[in-house]
Order: structure tokens, then C-alpha cells, then sequence
């Protein structure tokens, strides 16, 4: 378990002045929890990460994972915790991507047959056979960002820290990223906590999302819970051909939240609980050509969030 406590992180920037960067942050992550970590660029994700990962310390407040203070208990936490920091290699650039796999065994104290059964496990699931006898160097950008995850994870930590595990990657890779790290959770019961600014990232993978804001923790929750409070309408586009009942078409204006019109086409905003009602009053107005229902996008919702 992840315990942050009145969590706080300043930076002395120039003599006599200084810049918080994250300012009384508090939550928690359970096992076997996937977080999401939003923000704009210069929120504090990358700073929370590091202060996580027992990077850097507190200016104040406390961190706990697993009972243990990750800057003070680093050692003992080592063999627990995975990092990836997209900007920043664990890989060895001039020799064989193997031979870095090979130092981080000997770093972690690995058994040989673990070390193999796990190099093996990653190697098939992120297609890096052929990369494996070649320099780092010589990578693309994708196939170093999927080997230095495949380093990452090679001793199975119970505490995962990504930042911006898939930015610059192609769709494919992203899957393949995605789909690994829901695997993995669901065998070993790990933690993952992830900054990133991809939205697929947060649908298709997070159990938990987190808002931060100028380095304020501005929302915290389940994504259950995030689309019960903010994904509480549908849009409704409609393409048709005439108005058949324009005295239904008036009350529908007035009652729903008129988007975008032309003489063909209309969008509106339709509280969840009322569009049942709707609809078929919507059938009856319009000789429709076509119509689309879809939940307000993720984007759109964080971008009130922030603006509230």
C-alpha cells in the first residue's frame, strides 16, 4: 500500500526565493491499483513520481509504501519497486540490449532461473527477440522505450512508477504497453502509478484517476466513481432530411443543450436519466438520415474540472 501524508515539495530557486512545486498532497493506493496521474505540463507529476520512487525527498509531510519511507529505506524497497522515466535510459547505449538485462539480474540479486523465466516472459509479450543481440543505440525510439520497460519490470516489483510510459509511441506499441500492464496487475496484484497526459492511457487501463493542478491534488477517485459525478450526459448528433413536428423540435431546443445546428444537422446534450424519454421524441421530429449517441470525451470533462 501507497500512504502520501500532507505531502509537500519546494525548490529554492533563486536566493531568497523559492517555487512549491506540490503543496499538501494527501491519498492512498491499494494493491493492485492502477493510477492515473493528470496534469498540466509544470503540475508536479514528474516531481510526485520522483518523491514516490524515493528520488527525491520531502520538503514536507510523509510517504509510506509497504510501511517503509522510499528515500530513507531505499535499499530495502529496491527490489520492490520498477521505475521508467521515458526521458531518461537504464540502458547500457553501446552494448547489446541483452547485456543490460544482465545488470539489472546482478543488481537485483536475481536467480538465474527466475531472471530467465521472466526475461523470456517479456521478451515474447513486447516482440523484442531481434533487438536482443543488437546495440541500443542503433533502436528506434519505440524499440527503446520497450526495452527499457522490459528492464523495468524483469524482477516482477510489487510497485510500478511510469512517467509517460507511452508518449511518441505507435498505436500497436501502446496496446501492447496497455495490455501487458492490466496483465500483470491482474497475476500479481502490483501497483501502478503513471503520469501521463495520453487519455487512451487512463480508459483503457486505470482503476483510479488523479487531477493535479498547480501542485494541488484537485481530484481524486475511482474512475467509477469519475464517471458517476462528470459523465452524467450523452451527445446525440443527428443528421436529417426535414422537420416533422416542429412544435416537438421547439421543446427539444429548449430542453436539451443545443451543441452545434445547420439546416441538416444537430447536437445536443442529453442529461443520462432523461434520454430514455427522449429519444423517442427525437425519432418522431425528424426524418432522420443518421444518429450517433456518445459519452462526453474524457478531455472535455477534465478540461471543466480545471476550469471550475
Amino acid at each position: 500500500m501507497i500512504e502520501v501524508t500532507n505531502l509537500s515539495k519546494t525548490y529554492k530557486i533563486k536566493r531568497r526565493k523559492f517555487k512549491t512545486v506540490l503543496n499538501d498532497i494527501n491519498f492512498s493506493v491499494d494493491d493492485g491499483e492502477i493510477v492515473a496521474c493528470l496534469g498540466k505540463n509544470g503540475s508536479g507529476k514528474s516531481t510526485l513520481i520522483k518523491l514516490l520512487c524515493g528520488v527525491l525527498s520531502p520538503s514536507s509531510g510523509e510517504i509510506k509504501i509497504n510501511n517503509l519511507n522510499p528515500y530513507k529505506d531505499r535499499k530495502k524497497l529496491l527490489k520492490n519497486i520498477g521505475v521508467l522515466f521515458s526521458q531518461k535510459s537504464v540502458l547500457i547505449w553501446d552494448l547489446p540490449l541483452i547485456e543490460s538485462f544482465k545488470l539489472y539480474r546482478d543488481v537485483y540479486r536475481m536467480d538465474k532461473k527466475v531472471f530467465e523465466k521472466n526475461l523470456n516472459f517479456l521478451v515474447e509479450k513486447l516482440n523484442l527477440e531481434k533487438l536482443l543481440h543488437h546495440p541500443v543505440r542503433k533502436f528506434s525510439f519505440g524499440e527503446r522505450i520497450k526495452s527499457e520497460f522490459a528492464v523495468t519490470m524483469i524482477h516482477k516489483p510489487k510497485y510500478i512508477f511510469l512517467d509517460e510510459p507511452t508518449v511518441g509511441l505507435d498505436e500497436i506499441t501502446k496496446s501492447i504497453f496497455r495490455n501487458l500492464i492490466k496483465e500483470y496487475v491482474k497475476e500479481t496484484k502490483a501497483t501502478v502509478f503513471f503520469a501521463t497526459h495520453l487519455l487512451g492511457d487512463v480508459e483503457s487501463i486505470a482503476s483510479k484517476i488523479m487531477l493535479l493542478n498547480d501542485g494541488t491534488l484537485q481530484y481524486y477517485d475511482t474512475m467509477e466513481e469519475f464517471r458517476k459525478k462528470y459523465l452524467t450526459h450523452k451527445i446525440i448528433s443527428i443528421y436529417y432530411t426535414r422537420v416533422n413536428n416542429y412544435q416537438a423540435f421547439k421543446e427539444l431546443r429548449l430542453n436539451c443543450n443545443v451543441l452545434q445546428e445547420s439546416f441538416d444537422y444537430i447536437r445536443i446534450k442529453i442529461d443520462n436519466k432523461t434520454i430514455n424519454d427522449m429519444l423517442p421524441i427525437i425519432l418522431n421530429t425528424f426524418d432522420i438520415i443518421d444518429i450517433s449517441i456518445t459519452d462526453i470525451s474524457l478531455r472535455n470533462v477534465i478540461k471543466e474540472i480545471y476550469q471550475q
